[in-house]
């Protein structure tokens, strides 16, 4: 009886300590309230790569050659035939300071169109008051002729001379296409990350997730 009474002894002074450490114990990993907070996937952009100039530029000068060549032939014939003139002057215009800018503006290029045609027209203008000074005392050694014929005969070849040098300056110099720009290979991409933290009663592991 005496043993009896020890062991029921013990186990009674036992139980409330057991109770009270199993009541103080912390949660076990898996469950809700112990689980770690998932930060959320955060996104880093990468900045575009600028464009980069390749290749070498093209030379079309060859199309206002072309036009301009036409022009010299179509208004060369006009001023053959008679009571022309008119007809003659509009072929020459519109073939000389209109065509070469319209090819420009077919390659994209506003800015060069609008300086061939300020060039055309200036060299055109510049070439006719010079060939009119040079051959003002003209007529003095050919008084038959007269001063004014002689004058004027000047000013249309410093025209023409003029004329020819903006065709020239127009297909050597205004006539390349820049490089074609076109974007830089990647080296930087954006990315999205975020941890995984896995717990459960038949496996445990921690991971990260990412996008590249």
């Amino acid at each position: 009886m005496r043993r009896a009474c020890s062991v029921l002894c013990v186990v009674g002074a036992v139980l409330p300590f057991a109770r009270a450490a199993s009541a103080q114990r912390p949660p076990e990993w898996g469950t809700p309230s112990a689980r770690e907070p998932v930060p959320e996937a955060s996104s880093v952009p990468a900045p575009p790569p600028p464009p980069r100039a390749d290749g070498e530029s093209t030379w079309y000068g060859w199309q206002p050659v072309i036009s301009d060549a036409a022009t010299i032939l179509a208004t060369s014939a006009l001023a053959g035939l008679p009571n022309q003139g008119t007809l003659t002057m509009a072929t020459f215009s519109a073939g000389y300071g209109l065509v070469p800018p319209i090819v420009h503006l077919a390659h994209g290029r506003p800015v060069i169109a609008a300086l061939d045609l300020a060039v055309r027209v200036s060299a055109l203008a510049i070439g006719f008051e010079t060939g009119s000074l040079a051959s003002a005392n003209c007529g003095q050694n050919n008084p038959e002729s007269g001063s004014g014929g002689c004058q004027l005969a000047g000013a249309f070849v410093g025209a023409a001379i003029g004329a020819l040098g903006a065709m020239v300056l127009d297909a050597a110099v205004l006539s390349w296409d820049p490089p074609a720009a076109r974007e830089a290979p990647t080296t930087a991409r954006g990315f999205t990350w975020s941890p995984a933290l896995v717990w459960t009663k038949d496996h445990s592991g921690l991971g990260l997730h990412g996008t590249f």
